[in-house]
């Protein structure tokens, strides 16, 4: 399921570089913040 999951990723990412950028910028700014909120509780 993962490798499916990441195989759609980079297609996305070879047909479209700019906004699969915004994407994973997006993920990781949710990453931090479920980090943050964890050290926090």
């Amino acid at each position: 399921m993962i490798n499916y999951i990441l195989r759609i990723i980079y297609n996305f990412y070879l047909e479209n570089p700019l906004i699969s950028d915004v994407i994973i910028f997006a993920m990781l700014d949710i990453a931090i913040g479920a980090i943050i909120i964890v050290i926090i509780i």
